[in-house]
Order: structure tokens, then C-alpha cells, then sequence
């Protein structure tokens, strides 16, 4: 159905059209007829030693039984570890180390926000730079308040010395 739909949609320019028909990589499908040649042959399979077919499949059956062996073997141990991992000792051991760290990493985030607390409190009380802003902040609302105007036009309010447009 998408084949049939796709030669209704509108293709770009650029893009020259599908060539249907064309088999992919020189195979016939399976509804094309046979070569005329080809037309009375019937297939026989090849002949295959009775005692050669017995060997390999006698041979694959233990590799396969072997390799079955060793991944149960495989699996078996993952499973144990797994296991081990979720209720043993290991995760005990896990559990009480997590609960170390988190104690830890708590102590110095404690320790971190004492410190940047009290570094905020000394800034806030002995900066001379904190003072002077606090003190130009409330002279440029009382400044605006009055005259509607900021103290930086008041200051450097003048003449312009720009050349005249025009």
C-alpha cells in the first residue's frame, strides 16, 4: 500500500522519479518466473555422510551443553552477588557509609552557613561602602520626592555642549 502511495505524492524537483520494478541487487522476487532454462530442473538436495552428520551434530550438541553450563554457572554468581548486595553484609556496610557521609556533608553545610552568616553580618554593620550607598539612596528619594528631579541631573545639569543639529 505505501509503495502505491508514494507514487501519488507530489515528489521534489530536484529528485528524479522511483524506478519501480528494479530488484535490489540484481535478485529476482519471488513472484518472477523461473529462467527458461531453469524451468524443468528439480532441487536435490546434496548428499551429506551419514557418520560426518552424526559427528558435528553429536559435537555440537555437547558445545552447546557446555556453553549452557557456563552461563547458568555465570548467571548463578550474578545472581548471588545481587543477592548479597541487596541484604548481606554489603549493604549494611553500604547503608551505615551513606549514613556517615550524610552526617558529614550535614556538619559542614552547617558549619558553611555559620560562616557565611556571620561574614554577612559583619559586611551589613562596617561597610563604609554599604553606608555611603544607604546614605546617596535616601538623598536621591527625598532629592525626587521634592523637585521630581535626581540628584545627578541636579549635579551635572548645564548647558549642552553639543553642536547644534542642523
Amino acid at each position: 500500500m505505501l509503495r502505491a502511495l508514494s507514487g501519488l505524492g507530489a515528489r521534489p524537483a530536484c529528485r528524479p522519479p522511483a524506478l519501480l520494478g528494479v530488484p535490489a541487487r540484481g535478485r529476482k522476487t519471488r513472484h518472477d518466473p523461473p529462467a527458461k532454462s531453469k524451468v524443468g530442473r528439480v532441487a536435490t538436495p546434496r548428499t551429506v555422510d551419514p557418520v560426518e552428520h552424526w559427528m558435528l551434530a553429536e559435537r555440537y550438541r555437547e558445545y552447546r551443553q557446555t556453553v549452557g553450563a557456563l552461563r547458568q554457572e555465570f548467571v548463578a554468581e550474578v545472581r548471588k552477588k545481587v543477592r548479597e548486595a541487596r541484604v548481606g553484609v554489603l549493604a549494611e556496610r553500604r547503608a551505615q557509609e551513606k549514613a556517615s557521609e550524610h552526617q558529614e556533608l550535614m556538619a559542614w553545610n552547617q558549619a558553611e552557613n555559620q560562616r557565611l552568616h556571620e561574614l554577612r553580618r559583619r559586611q551589613k554593620t562596617s561597610s563604609p561602602e554599604r553606608t555611603w550607598r544607604r546614605e546617596w539612596k535616601q538623598l536621591w528619594t527625598r532629592q525626587r520626592a521634592t523637585t521630581g528631579l535626581s540628584p545627578e541631573r541636579d549635579l551635572w545639569s548645564g548647558p549642552s555642549r553639543r553642536a547644534p543639529r542642523g
